[in-house]
């Protein structure tokens, strides 16, 4: 009916500005923070996007639970009102630096900028098998009678870990090493633990320390990687088109966690549980191939060295 089109007019519109304010956060860090300092930089947004998480929602359902929806929309409004207020006096430090800007530039020099494939194909590479193993995950332990408070609390235990790993492993790697040597040391890792899950299944513990355990050090290490990864990206983005080269790459995460989801619930069906996770396993690891290349190929285009 009319009130429906309108709402989701509204939500594709809202959905809209969101991710134009997203190109424009994405411009400003690649303009201002790229070289050694780009892991800070994407391990304060991985920080930051926890946070967001939680209190957008749980916070938001608190806020529900007092005031109802009218009143959770107006707190959402009157926050995003506050943030604009904090960020306008700030607005030469969240705009790209036009100085570095030799020339207007063109959508076709983005995909003729050098190392264009290899950036894509890590972007598109490097979250498929993690993300095979998160949609995986909770319809498993929902079918092995976990309680749904354990599951409630895994979830926010990884985000913390990978909050964690991101803000700690993966920004000092990039300090210490830079951007490219960071995905080359934490890449590995990060692929051989995901088989953490397929061993607690296989050997039948599944115990609530377990799963903590597990899967706490399986997303530190993911999260390290992640920040590393997305450092990479930002330091081969170039001056001219900052927003848009980082933002492209975005898509690629994207576009690999739909294709993961779509691939690995029809392995679960067909083979079950353990073949899913063990697919999950070996595909992490075969994508090691291209992540390394990638790594190595870009790092002479990447400016790691301020």
């Amino acid at each position: 009916d009319y009130s429906f089109a309108l709402s989701l007019a509204g939500i594709i519109l809202l959905n809209t500005v969101f991710a134009t304010q997203d190109i424009l956060t994405n411009a400003a860090a690649v303009s201002h923070l790229q070289g050694r300092n780009a892991g800070m930089a994407n391990g304060i947004q991985v920080v930051a996007f926890l946070l967001g998480m939680l209190a957008g929602g749980g916070g938001s359902l608190l806020v529900y639970a007092q005031a109802g929806w009218a009143g959770m929309l107006c707190a959402m409004a009157a926050a995003l009102f506050l943030l604009c207020l904090i960020l306008l006096p700030l607005r030469k430090y969240v705009e790209p630096d036009a100085r570095r800007v030799a020339r207007p530039s063109r959508l076709k020099d983005f995909f003729r900028q050098k190392g264009f494939g290899w950036a894509l194909t890590s972007s598109l590479a490097f979250k498929f098998a993690g993300s095979a193993l998160s949609v995986l995950l909770q319809p498993f332990l929902i079918d092995q009678h976990v309680s749904v408070e354990t599951i409630g609390t895994l979830q926010i235990s990884n985000l913390l870990c990978g909050a964690a790993g991101g803000a700690l492993l993966g920004a000092l790697m990039v300090k210490k090493a830079g951007s490219c040597k960071a995905v080359i040391l934490l890449s590995i890792p990060s692929a051989l633990l995901l088989g953490i899950f397929w061993a607690l299944q296989t050997f039948h513990h599944l115990s609530a320390p377990a799963l903590y355990l597990g899967l706490g050090v399986e997303n530190f290490f993911d999260g390290g990687f992640y920040v590393a990864l997305w450092a990479m990206l930002m330091n081969w983005s170039s001056a001219e088109r900052p927003g848009m080269d980082y933002s492209f790459l975005q898509c690629g995460e994207s576009v690999a966690n739909v294709l993961a989801a779509s691939a690995i619930m029809p392995l679960a069906a067909s083979a079950g549980y353990a073949q899913a996770f063990l697919a999950v396993w070996l595909g992490g690891v075969a994508l090691l191939i291209p992540l390394l290349l990638s790594a190595r190929r870009l790092s002479p285009l990447c400016c790691d060295s301020a």
